[in-house]
């Protein structure tokens, strides 16, 4: 029987992926209109001219690079990187908020073949043109629906926009490509034949034409693995409904997928497909812990190894088990750079706390860039943080992602980005080869 917190935490984990589909359908109404107005004149109304990239597959100067993948900074090197509410805030607009300019943007879109276009690619290169403005990466997640439905004509149309969007406006992607796949909350989850298989066409579809564009493979943190969310899209499959895939999901043979079974594994297109993996992490608070409180001190690590004392706040059963260690298995082990797509310590307003805003997201931050976790995790090249506002449709509490909107607390963020102001790397301190070698300017 789960306990209540591990119960909480697949509400919360159905929460986010829940969001992030209803900000790409609901918030696509409100954006087609302002992209109408925007894309036309973005060239104009920020006054820089498309940076182009001949992206040559002939030439050896467009080849990938050796020794390290695709946007990868050097060694010792951390992007930092936004995922802005794009309603409300454009990269200039971070930008001016945080007093320097994050190296990667974020945001999301559908695929979805029963539309047409299949992805808004209006929306695609708008966000696309607004990161070239401020010189700075696109980390684009692509959340696809009916899989069964896409073509392949519909896969090379999106490789071809991330060409577009590489060589026209020589802004370089990171394509987060169905992320959360091993969640019940997404419609292309425990799917793993389905999955790795669009993946795989899609990643072979943008590598044959560009090298700017790195694939990202980003499952969720699977400590409560296989979840059981409220109002799941999909259902664990079984030996009768689809035979292929509780082969794969039953990793131990044991004949029951469950809490024994390996919560990635089955999910990986494989290493020649994937530039980059990552996991979204972020700190939930509930009831158990109370609502507004700092993060315990090895929380982050913690998740990402499966180890330490905080376990026992999401699921001591998993404590030690090797296949939840994802830092070990998909990083040191098959060597990949790491990312953190998502992140924050969300707030919930009107609740009170002996802790300020600002303790509790300054904590979270200092937590990520201690020099302990530094030391700990050298393969991790990109933290993203998630400025939105939202509300719980659970609890209908509203949760405060950001760090920038309350002014001590984005003191606080900006004195811990500037206490590691040389291990960071910002827009302008890079560029990109249009073999997509990340590069520290002269």
């Amino acid at each position: 029987m789960k306990n209540p917190r591990q119960k909480i935490c697949n509400c919360l984990f159905f929460l986010k992926a829940s969001l992030a589909v209803l900000f790409g359908v609901a918030g696509m109404a409100y954006n087609g209109y302002k992209v109408s107005v925007l894309h036309a004149d973005a060239v104009s109304k920020f006054g820089r001219p498309a940076t182009s990239v001949v992206i040559d597959p002939t030439s050896t100067e467009c080849n990938a690079p050796v020794g390290r993948a695709k946007l990868e900074p050097p060694d010792g090197t951390i992007m930092m990187g936004f995922h802005p509410d794009w309603i409300i805030d454009l990269p200039a607009d971070i930008q001016r908020k945080v007093g320097f300019t994050p190296a990667v943007f974020n945001s999301f879109l559908l695929m979805d073949p029963t539309q047409n276009p299949v992805i808004p690619y209006n929306l695609f290169e708008w966000n696309g043109q607004l990161c070239r403005d401020v010189s700075a990466i696109l980390s684009m997640t692509i959340q696809p629906v009916e899989v069964a439905q896409i073509t392949d004509k519909m896969v090379e149309d999106l490789a071809r926009v991330c060409y577009k969007i590489n060589s026209e406006y020589g802004v370089p992607i990171m394509l987060r490509f169905g992320h959360e796949m091993n969640g019940d909350w997404t419609a292309y989850g425990y799917q793993p034949t389905s999955f790795r298989n669009i993946f795989r066409r899609v990643a072979v579809a943008v590598q044959a034409l560009t090298n700017m564009t790195a694939m990202v493979w980003g499952p969720n943190l699977g400590i409560n693995y296989p979840f059981t969310s409220p109002g799941a899209l999909v259902r664990m499959p079984t030996r009768s409904s689809n035979p292929a895939d509780f082969a794969l999901l039953d990793t131990n043979n044991d004949g029951v997928i469950d809490s024994k079974d390996d919560p990635y594994i089955p999910y990986y297109p494989g290493d020649e497909y994937v530039d980059w993996v990552g996991l979204s992490l972020y700190w939930y608070p509930d009831e158990n812990t109370g609502l507004n409180v700092p993060p315990p001190d090895t929380y982050f690590y913690d998740q990402l190894t499966s180890t330490g004392p905080t376990m026992e706040l999401v699921n001591i059963a998993a404590q030690g088990d090797p296949t939840r260690n994802f830092y070990q298995r998909f990083i040191v082990e098959r060597n990949k750079p790491f990312m953190i797509p998502e992140t924050a310590a969300p707030t919930h307003p009107g609740v009170q706390s002996r802790y300020t805003e600002a303790e509790i997201k300054g904590k979270w931050y200092d937590q990520i860039f201690s020099t302990e976790n530094l030391r700990r995790l050298p393969r991790m090249k990109l933290v993203t943080q998630f400025e939105e506002i939202k509300s719980n449709v659970i609890d209908n509490r509203t949760q405060d992602f950001r760090v920038l909107n309350d002014p001590p607390t984005a003191k606080a963020f900006k004195d811990i980005m500037n206490k590691n102001r040389k291990l960071l790397a910002y827009a302008p301190d890079y560029k990109v080869t249009c073999g997509g070698s990340y590069q520290k300017k002269n």
